[in-house]
């Protein structure tokens, strides 16, 4: 690399002269009384050039890609959340364009921290095992989105659901901690137990089965064991849905008997007090 000044022809190849012999050729070339602001000025010049060409080229550095961080963290990310036929989308945050880290002459080994859940926001290490070793963490979001049973329209409470109420759509379920419904007719025929907007994905805690049988009524009672069915009859001392436990006081019995209602007016017997 050839360094110096066209006009004082002081120049040198990697081996810089010192200071003062460059300045002398410097104000040589220019004139003693002349050129007296320039020979002012040439030792910083100089200088300038010098210390260029020594930060250069005595210390070359090599720093690591910040691309290739984060590419890294994403394949890890993609390669780490569940399979369980919903759509993930992994982004990863931007790094500081200041940062230097050393280039790293070994793979770069991703890792989640002790008891993050690989979805939302979360952040996940980068290791560098080589000569310079080093650990970052990079922030990234990792979003989940699936086909859930949404309403076409708002319904209030206690409405009854409908086929032409519930549709499938794409939802982002990133957030969600309760079980959502994924087939419009699980939820056909339930009654909403508060009210829920248009688009609402729906959740099995906001449904409730419709009541098949009332307090006070007279319905048929089912004993089962291997070998043997009885049926007897008796009175509903509560209401309930399909599949909802039920007290029953048996006819013509002192005590009452816990049951499973399995439909209209039909009620397994399970316990008797």
């Amino acid at each position: 690399m050839l360094l110096g000044d066209i006009h004082s022809g002081c120049f040198f190849w990697r081996n810089p002269p010192s200071l003062q012999s460059c300045n002398r050729t410097f104000i040589a070339a220019h004139g003693g009384d002349t050129h007296h602001r320039i020979r002012k000025q040439a030792p910083a010049v100089v200088f300038i050039v010098w210390l260029a060409f020594f930060s250069a080229n005595a210390w070359p550095l090599e720093y690591h890609s910040l691309q290739d961080i984060r590419q890294v963290a994403a394949q890890f990310l993609q390669s780490s959340v569940e399979d369980n036929g919903s759509r993930k989308h992994v982004q990863i945050g931007e790094l500081d364009s200041r940062l230097r880290l050393s280039l790293c002459g070994s793979p770069l080994v991703p890792f989640l921290p002790p008891g993050v859940n690989p979805s939302g926001n979360i952040t996940v290490g980068i290791r560098c095992s080589g000569s310079k070793p080093w650990k970052l963490y990079v922030s990234a979001t990792i979003k989940t989105y699936a086909r859930v049973v949404v309403l076409n329209k708002a319904l209030p409470r206690y409405s009854k659901i409908s086929a032409e109420d519930v549709r499938l759509d794409q939802h982002d379920v990133t957030h969600v901690t309760t079980p959502l419904l994924s087939e419009a007719k699980d939820a056909v025929g339930k009654h909403l137990i508060r009210s829920v907007s248009a688009d609402q994905p729906l959740t099995y805690s906001v449904l409730k089965n419709p009541i098949v049988v009332r307090r006070g009524e007279r319905v048929t009672l089912l004993y089962k064991s291997p070998g043997i069915e009885v049926r007897g009859s008796g009175t509903a001392l509560e209401e309930g849905s399909t599949g909802k436990r039920i007290s029953v006081k048996p006819h013509g019995a002192p005590r009452m008997v816990d049951g499973v209602v399995l439909q209209p007016g039909i009620i397994l017997v399970s316990q008797t007090y």
